[in-house]
Order: structure tokens, then C-alpha cells, then sequence
């Protein structure tokens, strides 16, 4: 029998086509193999920024809250009844500091505020790009045995990326009153 094919060097065009489709679904997994970890540093690094933002806020009022306690005349009704039902979206401390949530800071987003003169005047404690969603104050106790009152402090939101992405936030944290109710 004579062969039909004398040169055997070259590739044929079938082969040259396979390998081709082989070497596109190869580059396409390693580029999107890429992109994935490439999104997946920038979303850590955005939740690290979030919480880099955020949380010292939550630190500082909760140790406001530890050093100079509630000022309880300001939930007083009348008597010696308080008027403290949780949860309550502000808190007044003894030295005259207010925290709060107030709506439409920034383009109809909510803000974190803080005030150190009564009420005066507030600052804004949260970026332009952060929304508070929930700034709530929750009170447990004191009771008629004068049991040290808790202060659970509820900070949840989320914070806009250039890109439009929503990255959020929820914080919670717990602090024993020192100061009790006279």
C-alpha cells in the first residue's frame, strides 16, 4: 500500500484549531482566575477601610458612655420615674455630649452626630459616603434594686465605594454603667 500522505511535517488545520480552542479555554481560566483574586483583595480591603472608619466611632462613644455615664435627669418624666424605653436613637451624657442619627446628612443619606455643648451644635462623626442605617441605644435596667444600668449601643450601615458598591457595617457593643440612678 502506498501512503496517501508523504509529508508528515505540518500540522493540519484540525489539530491547528484544537489546540487553539485549548489554549483560548486556558488563558480565559487563568484571566478569570486573575480578576477573581484581584476583586476579592479590592472587597478586603474595602471591608478593612470600612472598618477602619467605623468602628472608632463606635469606641468613642462607648467609652464616653463608660467615663461620664447618663444624664438621667434628661429621661426623667416625672418623679422619680425615668422614661428610658429602648431602643432610642440618642443618648446625653453627663458632660453635656449628645450622640445621635439624623437623616438626610448627605444626599438623603443618614449620619452619625455627635454634640459636646447641649445640643448646640452638632458635628458629623460618619463620611459624605457613609449611610447610617441604625444608631440605636438600648437600656437595660437600672432597676429598684439599683442594679448598675446597661448601655448596648446597635451601629449598623454601609459605606459607598467610588464604584458604587455598598460595603456594610455592623457593630454592637455593651457597656456597664457606673453611675447609678439617684
Amino acid at each position: 500500500m502506498q501512503k496517501i500522505f508523504k509529508n508528515n511535517l505540518g500540522f493540519t488545520i484540525v489539530e491547528l484549531l484544537v489546540s487553539v480552542a485549548i489554549l483560548g479555554i486556558f488563558i480565559s481560566l487563568v484571566f478569570g482566575t486573575i480578576f477573581y483574586v484581584n476583586k476579592s483583595g479590592e472587597n478586603i480591603k474595602a471591608s478593612s477601610d470600612v472598618q477602619n472608619d467605623v468602628k472608632p466611632i463606635l469606641d468613642s462613644m462607648i467609652s464616653n458612655i463608660d467615663n461620664f455615664g447618663i444624664n438621667y435627669n434628661y429621661y426623667k418624666a416625672n418623679g422619680n420615674h425615668y422614661n428610658i424605653t429602648p431602643p432610642m436613637n440618642s443618648i446625653v451624657l453627663n458632660n453635656n455630649t449628645i450622640y445621635r442619627k439624623t437623616n438626610n446628612c448627605y444626599l438623603n443619606f443618614s449620619c452619625a452626630e455627635v454634640s459636646f455643648d447641649n445640643g448646640l451644635s452638632y458635628q458629623k462623626l460618619t463620611f459624605n459616603n457613609t449611610n447610617v442605617l441604625n444608631l440605636d441605644f438600648y437600656f437595660i435596667g437600672p432597676n429598684p434594686s439599683n442594679v448598675m444600668p446597661i448601655v448596648t449601643v446597635v451601629f449598623s450601615g454601609y459605606v459607598q465605594d467610588p464604584h458604587k458598591n455598598n460595603h456594610n457595617f455592623s457593630y454592637q457593643s455593651t457597656v456597664e454603667i457606673k453611675n447609678y440612678i439617684k
